[in-house]
């Protein structure tokens, strides 16, 4: 974690607990990768544990991953009224996608075949809808996906709909026009573990640094392209700037 620079003393330490553990089978032929995990005894984050630990202050952009829904609401609705103090009246931000308008945006991704978590994407200024979530709602392809999800959040809404090889595709609810953006495959698939939360961060850098949408879209696809290119993370720079 530290030579990645990955922060972690807000984390909750908890005794008595058993880490769960996963078997990563990576096909050496076509990159994919089979995932065999064992839970473990260890709980899910909790709100107490949240709103105890995390000062809101001290950050620019909170991402969650779709899961533990009943905590994480709790969590989600803290931010909004945090945000809601904080909410500006300029004329300079009407019109602008919701994450513009927000002191702390929300992220939110929504990857698995569960339908419980959907009752966390009304709370998301940025909604990454995963391939397999998507297509349980019915989605063919990501421009159909975006389609689908536009015309159900909250206007001003971005969503993003990225689909492994076939690229991604995003748009604003409210707004009818939808985008595709062609994937940026290295020339040698290596491992595909860890490409989504690649893209997911790789987008979320670029719109913190108030890249357009469309432009952090194409910044996460070649930044997953190289992902898949190399095993592990460590010289993902290198990659990219190849």
């Amino acid at each position: 974690m530290d030579s990645y620079g990955v922060k972690y003393t807000n984390c909750p330490v908890l005794k008595n607990s058993k880490v769960g553990t996963s078997v990563v089978i990576c096909s050496e032929e076509s990159g994919t990768r089979t995932i065999i995990h064992c839970k473990g005894t260890l709980t899910e984050l909790t709100h107490g544990q949240f709103k105890e630990r995390i000062n809101l202050d001290n950050y620019s952009w909170i991402h969650f991953e779709g899961r533990n829904e009943n905590q994480i609401t709790h969590i989600l609705q803290d931010i909004q009224e945090y945000n809601i103090k904080f909410a500006s009246e300029s004329d300079s931000l009407l019109g602008q996608p919701n994450y513009k308008q927000r002191k702390l945006p929300i992220s939110i991704e929504v990857e698995k075949r569960i339908e419980s978590i959907s009752v966390l994407l009304p709370f998301a200024d940025v909604a990454f809808i995963g391939k397999d979530y998507a297509m349980m709602k019915g989605a063919r392809d990501c421009l159909h996906a975006a389609q689908i999800f536009c015309q159900q959040l909250e206007k001003g809404t971005v969503v993003i709909c990225p689909w492994g090889e076939h690229g991604a595709a995003f748009g604003i609810a409210g707004s009818h026009q939808l985008t595709k953006v062609d994937p940026h495959p290295p020339v040698k698939i290596v491992s595909s573990l860890g490409a989504g939360d690649t893209f997911n961060a790789a987008v979320i850098h670029a719109l913190t640094r108030n890249m357009e949408i469309e432009e952090s879209v194409r910044f996460g696809c070649k930044v997953a392209g190289a992902k898949i290119g190399i095993c592990g993370f460590r010289n993902l720079l290198q990659a990219i700037e190849n």
